[in-house]
């Protein structure tokens, strides 16, 4: 399928980011369709950093150009640790190596005009990375910079699919000791006053990894779809999620391997892992031969039991975080 570029220019004013389209409006996108735009992100990036509160962002191209309102917050701290695992020593910082967390700038908001109750925009932003949806009219568009065709500065933009899970694969599934993993509908407990804050440790796998082959690129997009989880929980469950430590693992001798990882992820983290404060712990995987789309303990969060894997990942963000992540809780 042939692709669309588009050249966008970026204007800031006060309190507005303006994308002025130096070409013709593309037509809208159709199911699949793929529309790659050049965007300049040095301008949202110095705005949301430079800024309190929120700010627009005009002529955001989707398939139609649209407005969006959004404002800018974090699921790292200063005490985030993002780190790669060995078998054979010691975790050693990625922050060594240059990639600073704290430099990935999170946004959520709305599409102007739109309904509250029908619109939601997410997105993260970095020096050379963007990935995020805009959800509006009925439908949902993904827009990232990954991608082995995409130049610097480019971003794709697709029509999400309804589904995204992975074929003939149950959605989710929960583990009770000395149990095998079964169907579970996915939910959510009721909203609560306040803002409760989850320090969530979250490791991986080397297929992880593999779906990018880059420092960087793995850690980005960890902490971009954490970011994408924190703000639907902070609407539906009043729950913002702290990213209080990412591992990597560039190697196929990682820890995971097993059929099932739930229990050596549980048992690796409960005997050696205490030094890592947290609330949860979740595995973000890429393998493609586990038996459920999803899984966690039954008692959650509840003891020493709180660990979770959720839909297995892939390079194609998707906006899925209230079945994706629900095993979080």
């Amino acid at each position: 399928m042939s692709k669309r570029v588009r050249h966008v220019s970026l204007i800031v004013s006060v309190g507005v980011v303006a994308l002025a389209a130096a070409a013709a409006r593309p037509p809208p996108l159709q199911a699949g369709g793929r529309t790659v735009v050049e965007l300049d992100t040095a301008a949202v990036l110095a705005t949301a950093t430079t800024r309190q509160g929120a700010f627009t962002i005009v002529d955001f191209p989707l398939h139609d150009s649209v407005d969006l309102r959004v404002e800018s917050y974090r699921v790292t701290g200063p005490g985030t640790r993002v780190v790669m695992g060995s078998v054979n020593g010691p975790d050693r910082l990625i922050e060594s190596s240059g990639f600073d967390p704290s430099a990935i700038v999170l946004l959520r908001g709305r599409v102007v005009g739109e309904p509250i109750a029908h619109s939601r925009v997410f997105m993260a932003v970095s020096g050379t990375s963007i990935i995020g949806y805009a959800e509006c009219a009925g439908e949902s568009i993904q827009f990232s910079s990954f991608g082995p065709d995409l130049a610097p500065g480019q971003i794709a933009l697709t029509r999400a699919s309804r589904s995204g899970l992975v074929p003939n694969v149950p959605l989710c599934g929960v583990l009770d000791p000395g149990q095998a993993v079964r169907e579970t509908p996915s939910t959510l407990p009721p909203p609560t006053r306040g803002m409760t804050e989850l320090e969530l440790a979250v490791d991986t796998d080397y297929e992880f990894f593999a779906l990018f082959d880059d420092v960087d690129a793995a850690a980005f997009y960890a902490v971009a779809l954490y970011g994408a989880i924190s703000d639907v929980f902070m609407d539906d469950v009043n729950t913002r999620l702290e990213l209080v430590y990412l591992r990597l693992w560039d190697s196929p001798n990682d820890l995971f391997n097993e059929a099932n990882p739930l229990p050596p992820l549980t048992d690796h983290w409960n005997s050696q892992m205490g030094h890592v404060p947290r609330d949860a712990v979740q595995l973000l995987t890429g393998r493609r031969d586990l038996s459920s789309s999803g899984a966690a303990w039954i008692e959650s969060l509840c003891g020493s039991r709180a660990y979770s894997l959720p839909n297995r990942t892939t390079t194609a963000y998707r906006p899925q975080a209230r079945r994706s992540f629900a095993p979080i809780g």
